[in-house]
């Protein structure tokens, strides 16, 4: 079968790697921030999501560390996570 007319399901099964099953990692990181921050973690300061996938750490604990050291200093966004400042 031709790469190029191969669906993406049928080339990651070919060759797999780690890309897809991060894309996926990150909608759901996205998705606890929209519910948190309303808005992506794109549009948030900058946090090693490939780092945190690559160590096994779920989405939720992946923006819980975020939270705790790279956002840290933004104003509201402990309370934004948490509720309350801890």
């Amino acid at each position: 079968m031709p790469y190029n007319r191969m669906t993406d399901k049928a080339v990651l099964k070919l060759y797999p790697n780690d890309e897809h099953k991060f894309r996926e990692w990150k909608k759901r990181v996205d998705r606890i921030c929209v519910k948190h921050f309303m808005m992506p973690s794109s549009c948030m300061p900058d946090a090693d999501w490939r780092n945190y996938f690559d160590s096994s750490l779920t989405p939720a604990e992946a923006v819980e560390s975020a939270v705790e050291f790279c956002w840290a200093y933004e104003p509201g966004i402990r309370e934004c996570y948490w509720g309350v400042v801890q």
